[in-house]
């Protein structure tokens, strides 16, 4: 969905676009790992949950006994943490960067209207959230871009996640 539309999927007549799970952060003490399908709602699940040996049938039968939900969020395509272990999330319907604190409150921190299809955000040294926004759209053949790609800064306080930059 985007802006409140279906969009037209790559399939058949009348298929809309599906997509899965697309966001996965791990916080900075390694304890928790926070996870969004692209249609919404944070979750989050202990990293002692998360071992190599399961597979994706045996995950998928327990992970619903160890996810929680952290955040009601909309429509995104990118997150990032930063060290203090707040999640930046980009909302596609409301064109804004919506910043999540590890006890679960979402405040708006920017929005524009150029922040479209904003993905792979980066927390900087320099305590700036990058943004880069591809400009994709919902077209009549599925998504489109179109020209230019915009890069945003935007000033944090804080710098990124110890375990994001290695």
């Amino acid at each position: 969905m985007y802006n409140g539309t279906l969009v037209p999927g790559y399939g058949s007549a009348g298929s809309t676009l599906a997509v899965g799970l697309d966001q996965i952060e791990v916080l900075p003490d390694g304890k928790y790992l926070y996870h969004q399908p692209c249609n919404g709602d944070l979750y989050r699940i202990e990293t002692t949950y998360v071992d190599a040996s399961l597979t994706n049938s045996t995950m998928a039968a327990s992970l619903e006994d160890y996810a929680e939900a952290v955040a009601l969020t909309l429509s995104t395509d990118g997150t990032t943490v930063d060290a203090d272990g707040n999640i930046f999330v980009s909302d596609t319907n409301l064109l804004a960067i919506w910043k999540i604190i590890p006890e679960g409150r979402a405040t708006i921190l920017v929005q524009e209207n150029l922040l479209l299809w904003t993905d792979l955000m980066w927390v900087t040294t320099d305590k700036k959230l990058w943004l880069p926004a591809s400009q994709v759209r919902p077209g009549s053949n599925g998504l489109m871009a179109s020209a230019p790609n915009y890069f945003f800064t935007y000033p944090i306080d804080v710098g990124p996640s110890s375990i994001d930059h290695v």
